[in-house]
């Protein structure tokens, strides 16, 4: 029974707040240049004349460096969001007087995530996988 509810619970904020494939992508792309860029550098070390390890284009490791940095911290809010979301979808099922106002600020933060996802998913390519696009969202599944 509890498990039952909680998976449940589980599944219906995986409907809210699908996990940005995107962002994780970004993060292991940017990574990849990272670790170019290091042993390209740690190749040059090795020469004799070589006296300081520069970067070969430090514009782009600068900004593979911010898009991990803000990839990452999104990935942190998507965390948050999700964990809450299970949880108050558990409690309000569970809990007898469950706070409505709180519900509802909830599911809106999870729409309004849903909604940014969406968008950006509808920029990717006609051949998008179909794991990658979110779910269809019922307005019915919560009742508001």
């Amino acid at each position: 029974m509890f498990f039952d509810v909680f998976w449940s619970a589980l599944r219906q904020a995986w409907n809210y707040v699908p996990l940005p494939w995107p962002l994780v992508a970004l993060i292991l792309l940017g990574f990849v240049w990272l670790w170019f860029e290091y042993q390209t550098t740690r190749l040059a070390r090795a020469l004799p004349f070589w006296r300081r390890p520069v970067p070969l284009f430090p514009q782009i490791s600068l900004v593979f460096g911010w898009v991990i940095r803000v990839s990452r911290g999104l990935l942190i809010l998507w965390v948050i969001l999700f964990l809450a979301l299970a949880v108050n979808f558990w409690a309000s099922d569970q809990v007898a007087e469950y706070p409505p106002a709180v519900d509802r600020a909830l599911t809106s933060a999870g729409r309004v995530w849903h909604q940014g996802y969406a968008f950006l998913t509808d920029r990717l390519p006609e051949k998008t996988p179909e794991w990658l696009l979110p779910p269809v969202l019922e307005e019915a599944d919560r009742g508001s």
